[in-house]
């Protein structure tokens, strides 16, 4: 690898990651701490050619479909050690449970996972 593909590299690691708390999810009836950073070129085009109204539906104030949102969870959320925290084996309980649930978590996430424009923004570009 080049020299300068080794320094993106440690730039992207030393990128600053977030945290949620889900009640009950945890161990033993405890909160899980969630871990991501923010959505990478490879990630989204990933979300891009599964969900490709997605980003549409997000500027516009739409919820995009939660299959969209189960992909977007099962991408980004990582446990406290970098591991990914979902499976794609999981997809299916997650298609599974409740909306206000997956609703909730993939909210946490498109909070800071990356700058979604606001609708008039989005026109006029």
């Amino acid at each position: 690898m080049s020299t300068i593909g080794n320094r993106l590299i440690e730039l992207q690691q030393n990128k600053e990651r977030h945290s949620f708390s889900v009640p009950e999810l945890g161990t033993n009836g405890k909160d899980l701490t969630v871990y991501y950073k923010k959505l990478t070129v490879r990630e989204d085009e990933r979300l891009r050619r599964k969900h490709p109204e997605f980003y549409k539906q997000l500027t516009s104030g739409q919820l995009p479909s939660f299959a969209a949102l189960i992909d977007l969870l099962i991408i980004k959320c990582e446990n406290e050690d970098g591991s990914p925290l979902f499976k794609d084996e999981d997809r299916s309980v997650l298609l599974g449970m409740n909306v206000n649930f997956v609703t909730e978590l993939s909210g946490k996430l498109l909070e800071n996972i990356f700058d979604i424009p606001d609708g008039e923004q989005a026109e006029k570009n």
